[in-house]
């Protein structure tokens, strides 16, 4: 059973989903389900995760004003079990403090969202100016101990360029294998060189169903 790595099920339609988990469920722990299934059809799916006793990782993003992310988070609990969310960490220290508080008390660990991994050099100019792309990562990052955050969401290739403290889980999308063509990860590299560089868990999805867990295996 592979536990470090969150397969991402990025399908629009519950069958698809069951369709594609039947065939790995016995071989991945974790899976990650973000907007386009859980506005489908999220909480079925959810079920279904947490009946195989599966670790959920819900990348939904939370953005917003601190009294609407609470209330947003108390029904998502109230009617789901999950153990990670993604939240996005250009936000207010109290709010994300408060939220932080709210999640450990029903058992949910936050992961931070850096810098997403479809954004370049270039993107970052556009967005900030001519700032460096790793010190506006870095401030995220030491944002996120402060509040009390449980994990990261950061591209593999920025891991060796930061100082990420160790209590901090770094979770990694953007992995793909040497052979596959350019997508919209601009930001990526191999499993291999995601754990080399200090990753603790990937997130990879169309390349492990494309592929098969033999070529996972053979890569790592």
């Amino acid at each position: 059973m592979i536990e470090n790595i969150f397969v991402a099920m990025d399908f629009s339609k519950y069958d698809d989903f069951l369709e594609r988990y039947n065939m790995i469920r016995n071989d991945f722990q974790c899976f990650k389900v973000g907007y386009e299934l859980f506005y489908s059809d999220g909480q079925r799916v959810l079920e279904k995760l947490n009946k195989d006793n599966k670790t959920i990782f819900l990348d939904l993003k939370f953005h917003d004003i601190g009294n609407t992310m609470k209330k947003a988070f108390l029904k998502l609990i109230e009617n789901n079990k999950f153990h990670f969310l993604t939240v996005f960490l250009e936000n207010n220290e109290n709010d994300l403090r408060e939220l932080t508080k709210l999640a450990h008390d029903n058992g949910v660990k936050l992961l931070g969202v850096t810098l997403l991994t479809n954004i370049d050099k270039t993107d970052v100019k556009a967005l900030y100016g001519h700032i460096d792309s790793y010190k506006i990562i870095q401030k995220r990052v030491d944002f996120a101990e402060k509040v009390g955050f449980d994990g990261l969401i950061l591209s593999p290739l920025d891991i060796p360029k930061l100082n990420t403290p160790n209590n901090l889980i770094r979770v990694t999308p953007g992995i793909r294998y040497e052979d596959e063509g350019k997508d919209d990860q601009r930001r990526r590299a191999t499993p291999k060189q995601a754990f080399e560089l200090g990753a603790d868990f990937l997130v990879m999805g169309r390349s492990i169903f494309k592929f098969g867990k033999e070529k996972l295996l053979r890569s790592l």
